[in-house]
């Protein structure tokens, strides 16, 4: 049995912390029951968290991901052997080379992260910006916090703030939600959330 520490929303802080990385001190101190508890740390470095889950799961997978939206959609730098069919050898620099975050079209240091091992991306939400008057919000064109989008639709409503003079200074982000994320999550769209 693993147990994940799962963010669904973080500062800049802690993005550079692993899911896992706090896993083992906390395994034994809660007694879990069922499939998912909310627990609020108090501890100095975990309060950054907004709202954590435990998650219990036999099998996980880890995936490259954009620590700004959580999007597994991302290129990194690699070295190969060319002359062997560019077989992959190693990343460059790990941790410390510029990635690129293919949804959000932007260089990012990508990071690793255990899921569960039947997660997939099924939407896209906006939200605001951490550190932002609007952090915590949806977006205004969305429905309701249990609504996704699919990446076409989630770019327009972030463009759609240039289109507004009263809205200027707001910052909203791109957020990627993967399965279990949303409780009962409504799609506002059809097939794939990337087409």
């Amino acid at each position: 049995m693993k147990i994940e520490l799962k963010k669904i929303s973080f500062n800049e802080r802690m993005s550079e912390l692993s899911r896992m990385a706090y896993a083992d001190e906390f395994e034994d101190e809660f007694e879990l029951e069922g499939e998912v508890r909310d627990i609020d740390f108090d501890d100095e470095e975990l309060n950054y968290y907004q709202y954590t889950q435990i998650i219990m799961s036999k099998e996980t997978k880890t995936v490259y991901i954009c620590p700004q939206c959580q999007s597994d959609n991302v290129q990194i730098k690699a070295w190969v052997r060319p002359n062997e069919n560019n077989q992959y050898v190693d990343e460059v620099n790990e941790g410390d080379e510029l990635g690129w975050c293919c949804d959000e079209e932007l260089h990012a240091v990508i990071e690793t992260a255990e899921v569960n091992a039947d997660a997939k991306v099924i939407g896209f939400q906006v939200v605001g910006e951490d550190g932002t008057e609007q952090e915590g919000e949806i977006h205004r064109n969305m429905d309701a916090s249990f609504c996704v989008y699919s990446l076409k639709q989630a770019q327009s409503m972030l463009s759609d703030k240039r289109n507004h003079s009263s809205v200027h200074d707001e910052q909203w982000r791109l957020l990627t939600i993967w399965t279990g994320d949303v409780e009962e999550p409504t799609k506002m769209f059809k097939g794939d959330p990337r087409d």
